[in-house]
């Protein structure tokens, strides 16, 4: 049945092919130039009664497959006037089409000291409207050609050897081509269609169809605040450039000014139809470390006052680790069908906001969109966002009760892959340009090459991230990494911990994963075995695991110093940081997001712990001011440190809500998105200790704090606090005091609010209570950011601030300074702390700015 559904599939698609191809067979295609005869790139064609738009490829060239008739098309490029033409199409066709520059108007405004920009009255309308667009279509469908393209233009002599070997150089294209049918319904499901793709070289990891998707009317752009979001007057600035005349309509030129540049702004132009404050045209940038973007944006008149962006130009560029390249997305829409929402039109009719909006300072900018007055039945500003609001509420409603940014489907026809350059030349509604076609020819050969090679290699392969991994089955993968460390207790360790992971038909994940090492310095053979069943939907993943094992732990089972820092630090700076027990246990461990916003987390661990001292004082420098310290950690609070041989019954539950959770349902798969909310944890702690002598017991609760805020152009702001206390006794075993994560590595971490910089590892920690707050606030532009060409290398200035609070500390505080990505890939800290006695230390730490994970440490699933 599979193999006659499939032949009745792949027929049905030849024949709606050949019928297509016989339909579309006059060829419309031309030059779109300046009145100096320079070609003009990426501009806009639209006809009127196809519905159809496309664009000029970098030379200018168009081509369009359309079937014989009578048309009005409609050139449109930014800063020229448009041009309709006429046509009447028999035959195959070409044009050479020139625009003339604009000329724009200004209004004849009196300005008087004080007087607000005159794109103020503009914005405020527009964004009074924009959610009234958000939800104004209620469904639409059409077919899409996308066509990606990037090159190397210049390159290190040793990267450019590799590049060649893999058919790259600055002639050469990377092109990635589809035809997809797409279709929406309000108010976030997506389909893809691919009818047809076909690909040359890398991936360059970025999706088209996501900014074909995009709802310009949103409050947030993937990250970036819209200068269309009622909070925009607190990012942007905003300047009229005049307006003019396109067709019927009235077009307002606005400017786009953020406050500071950054990742999360856009700066640029948008273009507004007097009136129906709507979007007419984008042209708007931003950057990402150092990479600049530019987006361009046509909007066309579907129906009534519908106005639907039918041309995408995506444009990239930049240099990174010295290899400088270009890239653009071009996407044009056409054959589009579109259904108003009729409910929301009944609700709201055209809302005719004030054509004279009083003045307003500079300090009022940034508040509520001003509540305009209208006459008689119809809803003025103030009514209309009370409705759009509860409009808004209701859409985001889903039988599972989760808040949906959107829903995407993505289907591939069996033979959307298979068609020749012939299909290709028909279908292609952008022109390839000679880069493009150089690419198509050598990246072809160069892949069949590296097919063929592959075939004779293809069960065992490095991954990115240097495990040796082995494909078993398309269900069944095995990694196999390899550690080596140095500590003074073990000396040198060597081990394997092959990792099986089992993919089950229901969606479950079964992880088997043995860890074997042998510390070569106590001739020990350290073992465990780690197995975990990951279950449930992954919006809602459990996990129910089990480990059993003799091992070394650190004291702090959190790792405040990895095993890749310590054999650094050990071997090259005489400083033997880790602390570390012998444990001997079994743990259970169960976890699962048992609601939206609720994730409960409980194990439960029976171990037999002994302690351990220095086997080794080997290192390769030595240096005559240091030497090795005790295995037994210096503490305030508990003289000595050192603990009898016992046994130990240990259990923690946590309880964590997190607010703000975002989901998207991704080919019928939920899945939970990164928070932007605050997480709230509350953790119970219990353990009994026995003795040969004793039995003790101690309990202990933790409340916590962690949040991410994004400040627009400002930057980011992000915190992480702790607050906890013992409840009774403390514990007999230093094991089990709440350890604070210190460091006295010179090393830096890549998320900065993950630990202290300076603070020694052990000798605040307590078994009372404790406060602990750290706090990062990385800035778009601070100090050396000032400077553009700088703050649009990459280049992030932070400034953090870290307080502890015991009885033995007091008010400890750390205050620094860093500078990330440095080079791309560097990340430099100063630091220095102080107590009530004044400054105690100071530092520089050195990392790196991407997660890079060097570390072999061994961690219970």
């Amino acid at each position: 049945m599979v193999r006659i559904g499939f032949i009745r599939r792949a027929t049905f698609t030849a024949i709606l092919i050949l019928l297509v191809e016989q339909s579309f067979a006059l060829v419309l295609s031309g030059i779109i130039q300046n009145t100096k005869g320079e070609p003009l790139a990426y501009a806009s064609i639209y006809i009127e009664e196809l519905k159809t738009g496309t664009t000029s490829n970098i030379n200018g060239n168009f081509r369009l497959n359309i079937p014989s008739g009578a048309y009005n098309l409609t050139f449109k490029y930014v800063g020229y006037e448009s041009k309709r033409l006429r046509i009447e199409l028999r035959g195959n066709k070409r044009l050479e089409v020139t625009l003339q520059e604009r000329a724009v108007q200004l209004r004849s405004v009196t300005v008087r000291a004080g007087d607000e920009d005159p794109a103020y009255p503009i914005m405020r309308k527009t964004i009074a409207k924009a959610k009234y667009h958000l939800h104004q279509v209620d469904s639409y469908t059409g077919f899409v050609y996308t066509k990606g393209s990037g090159r190397i233009k210049d390159a290190p002599k040793f990267i450019e050897k590799q590049l060649k070997k893999e058919g790259m150089d600055s002639t050469t294209a990377f092109t990635s081509e589809a035809l997809i049918e797409l279709e929406y319904k309000r108010p976030n499901i997506y389909r893809e269609h691919f009818i047809a793709y076909q690909q040359t070289g890398q991936d360059m990891g970025f999706d088209p169809t996501g900014y074909v998707f995009l709802n310009y009317y949103q409050q947030d752009l993937q990250g970036i605040i819209s200068p269309l979001s009622p909070k925009a007057f607190n990012y942007y600035r905003y300047k009229y450039l005049g307006s003019f005349s396109d067709s019927i309509y009235t077009v307002n030129k606005i400017m786009v000014i953020p406050n500071a540049k950054g990742s999360n702004v856009l700066w640029g132009t948008l273009y507004i139809i007097e009136d129906y404050w709507s979007l007419h045209t984008i042209d708007l940038n931003t950057e990402a470390s150092g990479v600049h973007v530019n987006l361009k944006v046509t909007f066309e008149h579907i129906e009534k006052d519908a106005w639907l962006p039918v041309n995408h130009v995506f444009k990239f560029w930049g240099k990174v680790f010295g290899v400088e390249f270009e890239g653009e997305y071009v996407a044009t829409i056409s054959d589009i069908d579109i259904k108003l929402n009729q409910e929301l039109l009944s609700w709201v009719k055209e809302v005719p906001l004030e054509e004279e909006i009083p003045s307003r300072s500079k300090s009022s900018r940034s508040k509520k969109v001003e509540q305009l007055e209208i006459s008689g039945n119809e809803l003025n500003s103030k009514k209309l966002q009370e409705v759009l609001k509860e409009y808004d509420k209701k859409e985001k409603e889903s039988e599972e009760g989760l808040d949906f940014l959107y829903d995407y489907t993505v289907k591939m026809d069996s033979v959307s892959e298979g068609w020749d350059s012939a299909f290709w030349e028909k279908n292609r509604s952008v022109p390839l340009t000679q880069y493009e076609e150089i690419g198509y020819r050598k990246l072809d050969s160069v892949a069949e090459s590296k097919a063929d090679s592959n075939e004779q290699n293809n069960f065992g392969w490095i991954g990115d991230d240097g495990k040796i991994r082995w494909k078993i089955t398309d269900s069944l993968e095995v990694t196999f990494p390899i550690s080596a460390s140095f500590n003074s207790v073990d000396g040198a360790v060597l081990g394997v911990a092959p990792e099986m992971n089992l993919t089950m038909r229901n969606g479950n994940l079964l992880r088997v994963r043995p860890d074997v090492r042998w510390a070569f310095s106590r001739n020990t053979l350290l073992y465990k075995m780690n197995a975990g069943l990951f279950f449930g939907p992954k919006h809602r993943r459990g996990l129910i695991a089990a480990t059993a094992g003799s091992f070394t732990e650190q004291f702090n089972g959190d790792h405040p110093i990895s095993e890749f820092e310590n054999s650094l630090t050990t071997l090259f700076l005489e400083s033997n940081h880790m602390k570390l027990c012998q444990k001997d246990y079994f743990r259970l461990h169960f976890r699962k997001w048992i609601s939206k916003s609720l994730f409960f987390d409980v194990e439960g661990t029976h171990a037999w712990r002994s302690q351990l001292e220095n086997t080794t004082d080997f290192t390769f420098i030595k240096y005559h001011d240091r030497e090795f310290i005790s295995n037994v950690p210096a503490n305030g609070e508990l003289g000595n440190t050192g603990f009898e041989n016992h046994t130990a019954l240990l259990g923690k539950a946590k309880l964590t809500w997190v607010s703000g959770q975002k989901f998207i349902r991704k080919n019928g798969e939920i899945l939970r998105l990164r928070r932007r909310g605050i997480a709230l944890g509350m953790q119970f702690t219990a353990g009994q200790v026995s003795f040969e002598a004793e039995e003790t017991a101690f309990y202990a609760l933790e409340l916590s704090a962690n949040q991410k805020i994004l400040l627009g152009g400002r930057g980011d702001f992000s915190y992480n606090i702790k607050a906890g206390t013992f409840l009774g006794d403390a514990p007999k075993v230093f094991i089990d005091y709440a350890h604070t994560m210190g460091n006295r590595a010179p090393f830096a971490r890549r998320r900065p609010n993950e630990r202290f910089r300076l603070l020694p590892y052990y000798e605040y920690s307590t078994g009372e209570y404790y406060i602990n707050g750290m706090f990062n606030m990385e800035f778009n532009r601070l100090l050396i950011t000032q400077v553009q060409f700088i703050r649009l290398s990459g280049l992030k200035e932070n400034v953090f601030v870290n307080h502890l609070l015991t009885r033995e500390s007091g008010y400890y505080t750390e205050v620094g300074y860093s500078l990330e990505n440095i080079l791309r890939l560097f990340k430099l800290e100063g630091a220095f702390s102080f107590d009530e006695d004044g400054i105690v230390s100071s530092g520089v730490l050195f990392g790196v700015s991407i997660d890079l994970d060097l570390s072999t440490d061994s961690r219970d699933f």
